[in-house]
Formats: structure tokens, C-alpha cells, sequence
């Protein structure tokens, strides 16, 4: 809910619509037009002349509204040299003036003259005004377009949907946040198909649903952010499902031993125990050793019959592994007990750290 955050854009319209005209307040002569400009007049000619530092002000007290509109919007775009046609105003109808970007002529800019009485006027909130009314107030409620009763006119709110969905998407709270979202609108046998991406939130839409009172994008905008977010939520847990599944061990409990039981009680003979309680052993040896080029961790272990290489270094290297007809007893002496094993690979080993060793 409150899709767009238009509050202070709306309150200064409500401002602008209740100001009063004093008389006065603007002169214009039909019959010498001031700084070129046409009242009553659709289209009016624009003044264009060159600004004078005078011009540039545009809280100067004698200039004109066109003046005005024009010093406003050079100082908000940084324009300000003297000479600058990048903004012209003229008068567009009654009671309207129409500021054009010359080097943006797609956009134009219409200001009421109500609000050229406002003492806080500027071309930002004139900009926001305008871009509310073209992209935001023209898609609020149901669609009242022209082409509704058309001959041949299949789909009549296609682009009224294809636009509106656009526009309110990109000032949705939740879907502005989304940088490659984009929407979809196609004939559908009977209506409109929305689609709504990333998610492929797909919304049917019949003919009369669209032009009935209390239709609204933005609920529907809510709503498939709604389930878009539900997608998500449920691929994360999905993907934490897989994970910890994949990652977590069972750790047995066991018994506290007593003092007498962790004596020991002859001469162990593995290299991760004490060989002896009366003397000092050194650590195990940990080198690096290449396999195949690349850097593995080994343990060195004189005891071992065997070098053994684990499944998992066997995977990240592709190495080949050759299953074995038959399972081999091997005495680890790592661990002291016994273990078996069902494959075998042929590896070259090469640069150990200590010392050049090349071996197969």
C-alpha cells in the first residue's frame, strides 16, 4: 500500500489551486504582446530572447512570467550564461504556460499561472508536477481512454496497461528496488495477460474488469509483490534446505572418562598419539606436496602402507580412479585400526616443500 510517495507534490497542486489572482498581478497587453508572448493562444510565440543578468534572477520583481519560468529552469539545469536558448516559455491557452527543453524535446513542461504567485516556486517541483500528471495521474483508477468504443479496436487499454504497469513499477516501493523489472502486456481471447519479471507473475485481466469503478494498478502492483516475494522466500528456504542437509553431522555423546582410563597403559604406536607418556613426541607432519600441479595439504606418516589421498581431492582434481575388483584391507597407522578401500588412482607428485622429491 502507498505504491508512490506523491504527499508533498500533491499538497503544493492543492496550494497553487487555492491562490488567489491579484489584480495586477500579471499584465498582458493582446495588443503588444510583452517579451513576445500571446495570450488566448495554443502554441503562442516563445520567448526566446537573450538573457541579461536580470533575467537570471528569477525573484527579480519586473520580470516577466516567461522570464521567470525561463530563469528557473537555466539556474536548476546550471544554464545560467548569458545568451542561453536551452529553455524558452510561451503562453499555451487561457491560463497555462508551456516551458520547453530544446535539448530535450520530448520533454515539456506546463505551469499554471495560479502557480507563478507561489513565493517558493521551482523548476523541481514544476519538473515533479509535470512528471506526476504525465506518468502517474493518467493511470490512476480505471481506464477512461478514448479508444474504449473504437471500430477496430480489439484490446483497447493494452498500452494504457502496458504504460501504467511500467510507470507505477518503477515508483513502487517494493519493485523499484528490482533492477531488471519489466512488464508484458498481451491480447489475451477474452481480455488482457500481464506479466510481471523476474518472478513471471502472470495476471489476467477480462475487458469490463479494467473499466470498473475501484480498478487500481497499484493494488495489483501490491499484490504480485506479494507473491514475488513469496517465490523468493520459498527458493531461500529451499536452497537452506538442500545445504543443511548436505553439511550437518551427527556428533555422538560418550562417556567422561576417568583418570585411570586415560593413563596409558602401554606404548601406543600411531603418530596422532602419545608413543610414550614418559617422553616428549614431536607433532605429526603436515607438508604441501603438488598432485597433478596443484597444491595438496598431506600428512607425512611412516607407519602408513599406503598413500591414501581422499574422494573429495579426487573430485575437485577429475583425477581417474580405477574401482578395485575387489575391496583391500589397509592398516592405517594414522589412526591405528584397520579401513578398506574400493578404488585406486595413479597421481604424479612433485615439489615437496621440504625437499625435490618427484615421485609416482
Amino acid at each position: 500500500a502507498g505504491a508512490v510517495n506523491i504527499a508533498e507534490v500533491e499538497v503544493k497542486a492543492a496550494q497553487a489551486r487555492e491562490v488567489e489572482l491579484s489584480v495586477g498581478a500579471i499584465s498582458l497587453n493582446d495588443d503588444e504582446p510583452e517579451d513576445g508572448l500571446e495570450s488566448g493562444l495554443e502554441g503562442g510565440s516563445e520567448d526566446d530572447g537573450d538573457m541579461d543578468a536580470t533575467d537570471h534572477d528569477p525573484n527579480h520583481t519586473d520580470i516577466s512570467p516567461g522570464r521567470r519560468l525561463q530563469a528557473l529552469f537555466c539556474s536548476h539545469f546550471g544554464c545560467t550564461q548569458p545568451g542561453c536558448h536551452r529553455f524558452t516559455a510561451s503562453k499555451y491557452g487561457d491560463r497555462h504556460y508551456k516551458v520547453t527543453d530544446w535539448e530535450e524535446l520530448d520533454y515539456e513542461y506546463l505551469v499554471h499561472e495560479k502557480e507563478l504567485s507561489l513565493p517558493d516556486l521551482n523548476a523541481e517541483y514544476i519538473i515533479d508536477l509535470n512528471d506526476h500528471e504525465r506518468y502517474v495521474a493518467v493511470f490512476e483508477g480505471q481506464y477512461r481512454g478514448s479508444n474504449l468504443h473504437k471500430p477496430g479496436m480489439s484490446h483497447p487499454a493494452r498500452r494504457w496497461l502496458q504504460e501504467g504497469f511500467a510507470n507505477l513499477g518503477q515508483r513502487h516501493e517494493g519493485w523499484k528496488r528490482i533492477p531488471d523489472f519489466s512488464v508484458d502486456v498481451c491480447d489475451s481471447e477474452g481480455g488482457y495477460l500481464v506479466i510481471l519479471d523476474p518472478g513471471y507473475v502472470d495476471i489476467f485481466f477480462p475487458f469490463a474488469f479494467v473499466t470498473e469503478e475501484g480498478f487500481s494498478i497499484y493494488e495489483w502492483l501490491d499484490r504480485a509483490w506479494a507473491e514475488y516475494g513469496l517465490q523468493v522466500l520459498e527458493h531461500r528456504e529451499f536452497v537452506q534446505t538442500f545445504v543443511r542437509v548436505g553439511s550437518v553431522t551427527m556428533k555422538q555423546r560418550s562417556r567422561k572418562k576417568s583418570a585411570k582410563e586415560t593413563e596409558p597403559e602401554s606404548v601406543e604406536r600411531t603418530s596422532m598419539h602419545i608413543h610414550d607418556f614418559k617422553r616428549v613426541v614431536p607433532k605429526p607432519i603436515v607438508i604441501t606436496v603438488k598432485i597433478n600441479g596443484q597444491p595438496v595439504r598431506a600428512l607425512v606418516d611412516c607407519g602408513s602402507e599406503a598413500d591414501f589421498i581422499s574422494t573429495t581431492v579426487v573430485d575437485q582434481l577429475r583425477l581417474k580412479r580405477d574401482i578395485l575388483a575387489k575391496p583391500l584391507n589397509i592398516r592405517l597407522a594414522v589412526h591405528g585400526s584397520r579401513s578398506k578401500t574400493n578404488a585406486s588412482a595413479t597421481v604424479n607428485l612433485k615439489n615437496f616443500q621440504y625437499q625435490e622429491i618427484d615421485e609416482q
